[in-house]
């Protein structure tokens, strides 16, 4: 008898797991698996002095500093030249340059489309008007100890 009390509650555990793992996943964002600014680095060109743009690895989300504040959003969409990122969560400090850093997050909030040209991404709105110009960098990789 206790086996099968043991085998009841483990198979309702088991069960259970499953039931909640299939209500937490959503859809995954339309990432095309070799898409260029996956794990890149970027400043901008004009905005906030120091800040810096990076897409994930898995480019299915975006992090970066303004000159104070940091922000994170997921990459929403990324299809050949569509670009979209989600809501843009930023911290809240006291920042050297508030004019600029608003209008940095703003235009990542505006972007809609991407290009490359040699090193410089050029970020767009819904009408390919360039809302932001950022140059890559490249960071060096530290050495192991």
């Amino acid at each position: 008898m206790k086996n099968a009390k043991k085998s009841f509650i483990l198979l309702f555990f088991l069960l259970a797991a499953g039931v909640f793992s299939g209500c937490a996943s959503k859809e995954e964002p339309a990432i095309e698996p070799d898409f260029p600014l996956a794990g890149t680095h970027w400043a901008p060109l004009s905005g906030p002095q120091g800040a810096v743009l990076e897409f994930s690895p898995d480019a299915k989300r975006i992090v970066g500093t303004t000159n104070g504040n940091r922000f994170f959003a997921p990459v929403e969409r990324a299809r050949g030249e569509l670009l979209n990122f989600g809501n843009i969560a930023i911290t809240r400090a006291i920042s050297r340059d508030p004019e600029r850093e608003a209008m940095f997050i703003d235009a990542l909030d505006r972007t809609r489309a991407w290009k490359i040209s040699d090193n410089t991404l050029v970020l767009e709105d819904e009408r390919k008007k360039t809302v932001l110009r950022l140059q890559r960098l490249y960071l060096k990789k530290r050495k192991a100890k």
